[in-house]
């Protein structure tokens, strides 16, 4: 896959590629672990994909509506429906806002249906990159990607990360400041890093 911005993204020389005597060929849009990349990497795909499933899962939860009571159906909705639709989501984070629209409208839709309201999906997932930059920060990510972050050297650290990757004023691990966190948080929203 060749991602670029440019509209005619092909190149004469991708027909010839080879790996092992296998011809290599061009894709627009390549599927990892649940996860859509496409060549432009403006995650449409992404989106579509996941409020595809998270409508088909609020389908079940629409049959079930009569059966049980609100307060079940708002608990099916966040394990089996929300789950759904959040998969992945630190990937696509940096999403045009009318991409991630066709994810929250399935929230909206759910919200009519259980008379209840949601914490909004945009917020989960800057929680979501946040806890994810706090365990990168202080060392609790998996070997290969701690091998490609930069050794930060802190001269003044304001607040900590906890074990769940969230603030606490009682942690002893350092991390960045506050200022710097929620830095990095604005520029995976805006796709920049």
């Amino acid at each position: 896959m060749l991602t670029t911005n440019a509209k005619d993204c092909y190149h004469p020389e991708i027909d010839r590629v080879e790996f092992d005597g296998v011809k290599v060929t061009f894709e627009t849009q390549l599927k990892i672990v649940g996860v859509i990349y496409d060549n432009k990497l403006n995650w449409s795909k992404m989106a579509s994909e996941m409020a595809s499933r998270g409508r088909q899962a609020l389908g079940f939860l629409k049959r079930l509506g009569g059966l049980i009571s609100k307060k079940d159906l708002c608990t099916i909705y966040e394990y089996f429906v929300r789950s759904k639709m959040e998969y992945g989501c630190t990937s696509y984070i940096g999403a045009a806002p009318s991409h991630l629209e066709k994810v929250d409208k399935v929230q909206r839709r759910a919200e009519k249906m259980t008379a209840f309201e949601f914490k909004s999906l945009s917020t989960r997932r800057e929680a979501a990159c946040f806890s994810f930059i706090c365990k990168i920060l202080s060392g609790e990510c998996v070997e290969p990607l701690l091998k490609m972050c930069p050794d930060f050297k802190l001269e003044h650290i304001s607040s900590n990360c906890n074990s769940s990757g969230f603030m606490g004023p009682d942690s002893t691990r350092s991390s960045r400041s506050d200022l710097q966190v929620k830095s990095m948080v604005g520029k995976l929203r805006k796709g920049t890093t």
